[in-house]
């Protein structure tokens, strides 16, 4: 039984190993592509690399969930009060907009909602879904862990996105920080990745691009109930 012990501690400290090794090389392999590939406006057309770099976000949770037997809910999939509230707050807020500015539903045409979707959806997925949780699991003997992974998890966000850096970019990286930082305490407040996930999509894929972000959530939330586990949880 020590042996098996031994054996399961030794071969989950080798999947964070490779987690910590992944993040490493795909913040740099993304800061560069962000750098050099970076276009203005909404993502309108489907490039390979572009593909591959979305679903890149969403591929170490299923590595995670399967050999380190992370729980769906622990990752930011979950159902609370408050996230309830975010989503009746979204639902007022988000009708209000519309009767003000129809044109607010989609970011000119439903398609380019969508890819905009799958793009800020996986990188929720990934810094406040994968990076948040295995930092706290890496931080957990910390007094406070979870302000590990706020910080830890919003510092790789800003740090790819190298676009900042470039004259025709608006925002400054200082500001993608503050976001990022904003982001990640939600995340923290209600235990979930919606809040990112609603604010991210209505940013850059307008009310349509909410809409297929919270489809994107639900699944998981399905996935979740699927192996059996606790959806209902209580927020910090």
């Amino acid at each position: 039984m020590r042996i098996f012990s031994e054996h399961v501690r030794e071969s989950k400290k080798n999947v964070y190993a490779f987690g910590v090794i992944y993040i490493m090389v795909s913040l740099i392999v993304f800061a560069i592509l962000n750098y050099f590939a970076w276009t203005a406006g909404p993502v309108t057309e489907l490039f390979l690399l572009y593909v591959v770099g979305w679903i890149s976000f969403y591929v170490p949770l299923f590595i995670f969930y399967i050999s380190a037997q992370w729980k769906v809910t622990e990752t930011g999939f979950t159902v609370n009060k408050r996230v309830g509230i975010v989503v009746v707050l979204s639902l007022i807020v988000g009708g209000y907009v519309y009767m003000k500015e129809p044109r607010i539903l989609v970011v000119e045409k439903w398609y380019y909602s969508l890819i905009e979707a799958f793009a800020r959806t996986g990188e929720e997925v990934y810094f406040r879904g994968f990076i948040y949780t295995l930092v706290l699991k890496l931080f957990q003997h910390k007094k406070k862990p979870w302000m590990w992974a706020v910080l830890l998890s919003s510092i790789g966000f800003s740090a790819m996105h190298t676009q900042t850096l470039l004259p025709k970019y608006s925002t400054s990286i200082f500001q993608v920080l503050l976001f990022a930082l904003f982001m990640a305490y939600m995340r923290h407040l209600t235990g979930s990745i919606l809040p990112g996930i609603t604010i991210h999509c209505f940013l850059t894929g307008g009310l349509a691009g909410v809409l297929f972000g919270w489809i994107i959530y639900v699944l998981f939330v399905l996935l979740s109930y699927h192996r059996e586990e606790k959806i209902w949880s209580k927020a910090v």
